[in-house]
């Protein structure tokens, strides 16, 4: 018999849990019959009471075992008892690949269907410490780093595992007390599969050697995804100030990244990598986190049909089907006050009012060409943009303000002399450019730019010069 204040101590453990995570008003349950799930559900339906949540359960037949049917039929059983909704998906696991990693992929997009068709809030799983302490050996035998040590969290996304912390002995004692029998899956015999192996073979000397091992791993995971959450936080501190992480502009200052320890550095790579979902090993993360040190610009091929390219300034990450993304908006100009000034010509410009009618405010687009000040003839953008040092991924989004193909100001680089002020000028007119150019970093907390010419800014709008018309 389980003691009582053992007893208490495991309920008191999901509750706690509970209000951790936002008190979910609907809760969905992963049940598979065995023992961490049938406890996890007992403690629910006695916890539903005080909290009054809506409770209801999910199983998964992946019709690889024959018995998968007669357990959903006891589970439909005990589920009535309880009077809870009870729910069957029945899947077909694609033969090949891993056969463990086709059932989980399954398994997961069947609980997202129950979950959006009932409603569901959260979906709870009963993954227990000795399954915590399993993840972490697997995962070091894989090879990995901080994030995959961490092994599975409490909370992650809308999937909530509360009994990180409660070791497989404890729940099958809760269950005992209760009276309460559960399912047995023979294929967790099967050594075949790497975890069974671990959980036979190897957890077993390990306990032996060190009594409370696997309980020691489950919390030595817990404080690990502590120190993840702490490092995910100054990334985002850094990103914020240093780099963009909005498609389709995705990049880092190198300046700033080379000053940082050299473990920062494989984390922020693979920060702004996983905006697309780009996986990196081992290797290409060390790669990638060394182009900057390389002769410039230096292009690399990523996994996922993706690459980076880098530049003296900045490191961009580029995905497969870039025109997927929506281009950063366009920004805008505004009419200002003409005076005997005539404007910076980076973001303030005078021109000669007379030769705008026509011009519009857009992205660069193929075959422009401009007039440079103090330049005889005409060349073409992207060799103006080239000579300027624009990084080759910032062009395309470029806005300028041009009439037909002949661009009138390139916005923060410099009027071209067809709509230039001379002195045969008779109407002036100054436009300010509101918006961020390609390249530029957004405003941080403190209200500042972090610098000019390079940054994002959402999606594309063309605008017509004012009075263009």
């Amino acid at each position: 018999m389980m003691p009582m204040e053992s007893r208490s101590a495991l309920v008191e453990t999901v509750r706690q849990s509970y209000l951790t995570i936002g008190s979910p008003r609907h809760v969905m349950l992963g049940l598979s019959g065995g023992a961490d799930s049938l406890a996890l559900f007992h403690i629910l339906h006695e916890l539903k009471q005080h909290f009054e949540f809506r409770l209801s359960c999910v199983y998964v037949n992946h019709h690889l075992r024959k018995a998968s049917d007669d357990e959903a039929a006891w589970l439909k059983i005990l589920m009535g008892k309880m009077d809870t909704p009870f729910h069957v998906q029945d899947v077909i696991v694609p033969e090949e690949g891993n056969l463990e990693d086709q059932a989980r992929w399954v398994r997961y997009q069947a609980f997202d269907r129950v979950m959006k068709q009932c409603g569901a809030d959260i979906l709870v799983l009963a993954h227990h410490a000795d399954d915590q302490a399993e993840t972490m050996l697997m995962r070091l035998m894989y090879g990995t780093g901080l994030k995959g040590l961490s092994a599975m969290r409490e909370l992650n996304g809308h999937i909530w595992r509360p009994l990180l912390q409660v070791s497989r002995k404890d729940l099958e004692a809760f269950l005992k007390s209760k009276n309460q029998t559960w399912l047995s899956d023979e294929s967790n015999q099967d050594y075949r599969f790497l975890r069974n192996a671990i959980r036979h073979r190897i957890s077993p000397v390990l306990e032996e050697l060190s009594p409370g091992v696997q309980m020691r791993m489950a919390q030595t995971a817990r404080l690990l995804g502590d120190e993840e959450d702490a490092w995910r936080f100054f990334e985002e501190q850094w990103l914020r100030k240093h780099a963009s992480a909005s498609p389709p502009l995705v990049f880092l200052r190198t300046a700033s990244f080379g000053d940082q320890p050299l473990a920062f550095q494989r984390r922020l790579v693979r920060r702004l990598c996983e905006v697309y979902d780009i996986p990196l090993d081992r290797e290409q993360t060390e790669i990638l986190r060394s182009l900057p040190n390389s002769p410039m610009p230096v292009r690399m091929n990523l996994p996922r049909d993706a690459s980076a390219y880098c530049t003296e300034r900045h490191l961009h990450i580029i995905p497969a089907n870039l025109e997927r993304f929506a281009p950063p908006d366009l920004g805008q100009l505004l009419q200002a006050d003409t005076t005997d000034s005539l404007g910076d010509g980076i973001r303030t410009q005078t021109f000669d009012a007379d030769n705008l009618q026509g011009a519009r405010l857009r992205k660069l687009a193929p075959g422009d060409r401009i007039s440079p000040l103090g330049m005889s003839g005409s060349q073409p953008m992207t060799q103006y943009l080239s000579d300027r040092k624009i990084d080759l991924p910032l062009r395309r989004f470029w806005p300028v303000l041009a009439k037909g193909d002949q661009v009138l100001w390139a916005i923060g680089l410099g009027c071209a002399q067809t709509a230039a002020v001379t002195e045969k000028t008779r109407n002036r007119i100054r436009y300010v450019y509101e918006g961020a150019l390609p390249g530029e970093l957004t405003i941080n907390q403190e209200g500042h730019e972090d610098g000019r010419v390079q940054g994002t800014a959402g999606s594309e709008k063309g605008v017509d010069h004012p009075g263009a018309d």
